[in-house]
């Protein structure tokens, strides 16, 4: 993950990296699929790939792993909605709610799957 700053170069407004953060041992290459901060203030990521987490004020990141044992694994395209303590995530295959364990690691409340169906979806 990157955190961009803006700053004024020669006059000119500029967009930069201000800093690369790994997200965890396991670090992904895919693409951040939602960024969005909860009413606590922790600033929670998504990935493509189903990985949900937030980052401390530190920039620590707390990871979690979404679907994996779903064959074929989960997809997450759009699906991040900030809650009070925590984030709902839309995946290809279920609807988790995703708060903080006492340990401050990301937790599971609830999931919920759903009927992907055979037919197209439009949109």
């Amino acid at each position: 993950m990157v955190k961009v700053e803006h700053v004024v170069d020669n006059g000119r407004p500029v967009l930069r990296i201000a800093e690369r953060i790994p997200l965890g041992p396991e670090s992904t290459d895919v693409s951040v699929a939602g960024l969005t901060p909860d009413g606590a203030g922790r600033v929670w990521f998504a990935t493509e790939d189903s990985r949900i987490g937030y980052l401390t004020a530190s920039g620590q990141p707390y990871v979690l792993d979404l679907g994996v044992s779903t064959p074929g694994g989960e997809k997450i395209a759009n699906g991040l909605t900030p809650r009070p303590d925590g984030v709902s995530v839309l995946t290809t295959h279920a609807l988790y709610e995703v708060g903080v364990a006492a340990d401050g690691s990301p937790e599971i409340r609830w999931s919920r799957s759903y009927d992907r169906g055979s037919a197209r979806k439009p949109g």
